[in-house]
């Protein structure tokens, strides 16, 4: 640290103050030089290196007046208006393209600003490193300005982790104390993981890996957590390697791993429905403005506690119908015809207790007669509400009926490439569904594919209808291979499958991930059927049994160790067709938690070459029991037992 001192006074000649030096005696000061007007001016300059290794400096500035303190006790006296705040002015986000503003009360507004995908790399390495957005609660001015009351600046970022110890030291997550993000705390705790060191051959990766690696755990670790709505947070790790998805945020200038984000409500909006104009009209903007006003006010004003629950899909539904957010329910379109479509995501933050307190005290010391309870309560809640048309996924592709869904790195405010439906100009009339769709946490956002295992696709429909006339349409009843690509599933133990079959399927489907099914009969409806994926283990480790044999007085007591039967029971989670979309309309299971379990799933249609995605997810494992017979009838020797171990059912 380093200050300096720098002595002023005011010079009536010059009508500005004029520096003097420290240690002159007012008898010394010159003429012209206004006796009593002094002060002090200090600079005190503090450098240190942050926890990520980075060289910081700041300089502080105050003034040390020369007027007594009984002075200055007079001089407030006479003060009228109140201390005045640092003013950050900015455009009104309204004015943004995409952009929906929540008025939360008092003239406050609250809206994000439209994610940016960071694009690196070149030719068939490009990623998305990094998705950017702000969350603006701000009051809006004249002119097309507004006074910005705070800012979250959020980044989320898709690293590739080694399963191997890092840092010394680990930081728990931030989260929302009640009225900002908290410093995370510091614990002296090997990290169990690290940033893999990126080749020159590797996809880019953010900057930001090496803090989402190092931090994102929660096993062992009491607090916060980085998943607070999983019980566990499991990694895939293929060759000590795993996938992980990070919030970050800035936190007193650094930024850090925050709470997972989770995608509580996913829906489409109406746009002006033509070619052009792709932003929400303004009644569709203002009737999802009063359904998110109405879902925070069930879930945080009118409830007393289960903050972190989802409204029920009952609720949701009463709030849609009332506030017309699914109109128009059928989008009519023409031959040779485009149309824009919009998709939204609500993000409310996992509230830890300190910010239950803040928002119950608010409640309960909220003042009615002078303000709303909105007002005094939501300044409290984290939320966002965000545009997700552009890093959502769209469909279907064909040449009847197409939903763009072109690479991010095109878009930008005013030319998006994603989500608007086109039809051939000879699209045969009829009836046809356009689906928007996203993962419902954290790799959604950060453009990550494939999901990570505990996560799940959300999505949400729209409806159209072909006018006109004229040939073309889906080639129902053409032969054509596609694929089946599972994620979420140990490929490489020692199961043998799973194994799929479907009426449409003539040819049968390979038996490797993904799965290659040729000689299909697609363009229409297909059921799949998958079967062979609940398995039996032995795990690396033996059990011990023991075993005692009574004969006569003298029973005789041997252990034996053996290898036990683990049986795996896996769920489908979500079964998808294209880029995330046209969800499966049922997925039937019969012969639940068994070895001959199967899962029926009905696609409305599936096209040549289009790919069927399937998650799964552990859904439990049993370790079978064991028995053990003696050979043998010697009185006193502890023959060698017979260990039978129960099979998987």
């Amino acid at each position: 640290r380093t200050w300096t001192v720098g002595r002023y006074v005011f010079d009536e000649d010059a009508g500005s103050f004029a520096s003097t030096a420290v240690g002159t005696a007012d008898t010394a000061l010159a003429t012209g030089l206004r006796a009593g007007t002094e002060f002090k001016r200090i600079d005190v300059t503090v450098g240190w290196t942050d926890a990520e290794g980075d060289n910081r400096l700041v300089t502080v500035t105050d003034s040390v007046s020369a007027s007594s303190p009984s002075e200055s006790s007079r001089a407030r006296a006479f003060q009228r208006a109140g201390v005045r705040k640092p003013e950050v002015l900015i455009y009104d986000p309204s004015g943004t393209p995409g952009v929906i503003p929540i008025a939360i009360g008092d003239g406050t507004d609250t809206a994000a600003t439209n994610p940016r995908p960071t694009v690196a790399g070149r030719n068939t390495n490009e990623r998305s490193t990094e998705t950017s957005f702000d969350v603006l609660t701000y009051a809006g001015l004249n002119n097309n300005r507004a006074q910005v009351q705070s800012r979250v600046e959020t980044k989320v970022v898709g690293c590739t982790c080694v399963n191997s110890p890092g840092s010394s030291y680990v930081y728990r997550p931030t989260y929302w104390s009640g009225n900002r993000y908290a410093a995370p705390e510091k614990i002296t705790s090997t990290s169990p993981s690290q940033h893999k060191a990126i080749g020159n051959n590797d996809a880019p990766e953010s900057q930001y890996c090496d803090i989402c690696c190092r931090d994102h755990h929660d096993a062992g670790f009491n607090g916060p957590k980085f998943s607070p709505r999983r019980a566990l947070h499991a990694h895939a790790i293929s060759g000590g390697e795993y996938p992980e998805v990070c919030r970050v945020i800035r936190v007193d200038g650094i930024f850090r791993v925050a709470a997972d984000a989770y995608n509580d409500y996913f829906n489409l909006l109406k746009t002006s429905n033509d070619g052009d104009d792709f932003t929400p009209d303004s009644s569709a903007a203002s009737n999802y403005e009063n359904f998110t006003l109405g879902y925070l006010g069930q879930r945080y004003l009118t409830s007393s506690s289960g903050y972190n629950s989802n409204l029920s899909s009952s609720a949701i539904s009463a709030l849609e119908t009332s506030h017309s957010i699914n109109d128009p329910s059928t989008i009519q379109i023409g031959q040779d015809a485009a149309k824009w479509m919009h998709a939204r995501g609500l993000y409310p933050d996992f509230l830890e207790q300190d910010a239950i307190d803040v928002i119950n005290e608010a409640k309960s010391n909220c003042d009615t007669s002078s303000s709303t309870l909105a007002a005094c309560v939501l300044v409290h809640v984290p939320f966002t509400s965000i545009n997700l048309t552009e890093i959502a996924n769209w469909g279907p592709d064909t040449t009847r009926f197409k939903v763009s869904n072109a690479n991010f790195k095109l878009s930008d405010p005013n030319n998006p490439v994603r989500g608007q439906a086109t039809t051939s100009s000879t699209a045969a009339t009829g009836d046809v569904t356009a689906v928007a769709s996203i993962t419902d946490s954290n790799s959604g956002l950060a453009l990550w594919d494939p999901p990570l295992i505990y996560e799940s696709v959300l999505g949400d429909n729209q409806a159209f209808h072909i006018n006109g006339s004229g040939g073309g349409g889906p080639s129902g009843g053409t032969n054509g291979p596609f694929l089946i690509s599972v994620t979420g599933y140990p490929f490489g133990t020692t199961t043998v499958g799973p194994t799929f079959s479907s009426p449409q399927i003539t040819g049968g489907c390979g038996s490797t991930n993904p799965f290659l099914c040729a000689q299909s009969v697609l363009g229409g409806a297909v059921q799949l059927t998958m079967q062979q994926y609940n398995e039996t283990r032995h795990p690396s480790v033996t059990r011990t049994l023991s075993c005692t044999k009574s004969n006569g007085t003298n029973p005789v007591s041997c252990s034996k160790t053996y290898n036990t039967n683990v049986c795996y029971d896996y769920n489908v989670d979500s079964a998808t067709v294209g880029l995330g979309l046209t969800p499966a309309t049922s997925k039937l299971v019969s012969g639940n938690g068994t070895g001959a379990e199967t899962t029926t799933m009905n696609f409305g249609v599936i096209n040549p070459n289009e790919t069927v995605n399937l998650v799964m997810s552990l859904s439990g494992q049993t370790e079978m029991t064991a028995t053990c017979t003696y050979n043998g009838n010697a009185a006193n020797a502890c023959n060698s037992p017979t260990i039978s171990v129960a099979s998987c059912p």
